[in-house]
């Protein structure tokens, strides 16, 4: 089963897309708070069951979703991450490739 963990400051944005990974049988992880999606994501990677895909939305309180993608692809983290935003400019796009996105979804 596949194993994905969304980050959204936003909990209804987690709720919808939870149920739309669910529905194409993903298990599936949620966190609103980005250090804590850190810890989980490194926790997880420790334990030999990394997660498949992570969904990181852009704009969040505390760190932002370039920090975390940085900060997950720094520890080791070799799987599908995705951002999810509102506002995917070029400029924002680049920065996300820098950082280790492998491709941006439009909220």
């Amino acid at each position: 089963m596949t194993r994905v963990l969304v980050v959204d400051d936003d909990k209804d944005m987690l709720t919808l897309l939870k149920f739309h990974f669910e529905h194409a049988g993903a298990d599936v992880s949620m966190q609103q708070k980005p250090i804590i999606a850190c810890r989980e994501v490194a926790e997880q990677q420790k334990n030999g069951t990394p997660f498949d895909l992570i969904i990181l939305d852009i704009r969040m309180p505390e760190m932002d979703g370039n920090e975390v993608a940085k900060t997950i692809r720094d520890g080791g983290y070799k799987g599908g991450l995705i951002a999810f935003t509102s506002t995917a400019t070029g400029e924002g796009r680049k920065l996300g490739q820098e950082v280790g996105f492998d491709t941006y979804l439009s909220k």
